[in-house]
């Protein structure tokens, strides 16, 4: 486990508080404000995912509580961050007031054009920065509590050998795709081409929608309005990302999503099982197993 951070105060005439070490909310609207505290809390999601799959040691602790205490840190260190964010979001109203303020009635009624101009391109350009951090944010959040909760492996996922797909971890984990779905959406909204940081993002859109992919999967004809939406609204952030920053894995993820969707709402014009046995050859590229490439192909 990391240290627990150190906290001191600047000896520079600032009544500002600085931390060393890594933390865990977010601070700002820089990639190191609301990005690095992220990774940070993946780095520990990672650990424990290849400490609860390694060979020996992982089976030798499996049945016991250590894992699951584990989970639980990591957990409550997501929770900050998503309190963080709120916290971020909640503060566009104030920086508004603050804008708002600056000139006096009487400044105000003799150059109301000025005012308009200047104070209102800058609140203009604060908020929509502020709501795509958090959009962004929030998208990263669930994607990080799906990869905490849920199976990492698509083939692995689609297979469901070992019935996660009735646990309780797979009920928290879809409550998460869900709600990821949503974010994509306000992302969408505020950054229409997925521009704001294409090199980051594209890794994160992909793991996050196996399991609404799933899901699709499984419910088939049977699927409900919201699983639709969200499974249309991860089509759009694929060919989104594609058109920003032209990735093979984004290609070929954006046509199995296509081809679920499909089935979906009834509309695949080809066998059923001969488009689930094509999808599945195709999200086997991208196996997060021992003999499995990853993205690294």
């Amino acid at each position: 486990m990391p240290m627990e951070p150190h906290y001191s105060h600047a000896n520079y005439g600032l009544s500002h508080v600085f931390r060393t070490g890594p933390g865990f909310e977010c601070t700002g609207l820089s990639i190191f404000g609301y990005f690095t505290p992220l990774m940070t809390i993946l780095g520990g999601i990672v650990d424990l995912n290849l400490a609860r799959n390694h060979p020996w040691l992982g089976l030798r602790f499996r049945s016991g509580s250590h894992w699951d205490e584990h989970q639980v840190e990591i957990a409550l260190r997501l929770e900050a961050y998503s309190r963080s964010i709120k916290e971020l979001e909640a503060g566009i109203t104030g920086t508004l007031t603050d804008y708002t303020t600056e000139e006096g009635p009487l400044e105000a009624a003799a150059n109301p054009v000025h005012r308009l101009t200047t104070s209102g391109t800058r609140i203009t350009g604060h908020i929509l920065q502020t709501k795509m951090v958090v959009a962004y944010s929030t998208y990263f959040l669930h994607t990080l509590h799906i990869l905490l909760n849920g199976k990492w492996d698509p083939i692995s996922l689609l297979d469901g050998d070992d019935l996660w797909i009735s646990s309780q971890a797979f009920v928290a984990a879809t409550g998460h795709a869900v709600s990821a779905a949503e974010a994509l959406s306000n992302i969408l909204e505020y950054d229409p081409d997925a521009s704001f940081m294409p090199f980051f993002f594209g890794i994160y859109l992909l793991q996050g929608s196996f399991l609404m992919l799933l899901i699709a999967d499984k419910l088939q004809g049977e699927a409900g309005p919201s699983v639709v939406k969200a499974c249309e609204t991860i089509v759009r952030a694929h060919e989104a990302c594609v058109v920003t920053l032209n990735t093979e894995y984004q290609r070929n993820f954006r046509k199995v999503m296509r081809s679920a969707l499909a089935q979906v709402t009834g509309r695949l014009t080809e066998n059923a099982s001969e488009a689930q046995s094509r999808r599945r050859k195709v999200l086997a590229l991208y196996r997060w197993t021992s003999d499995g490439t990853g993205l690294a192909l």
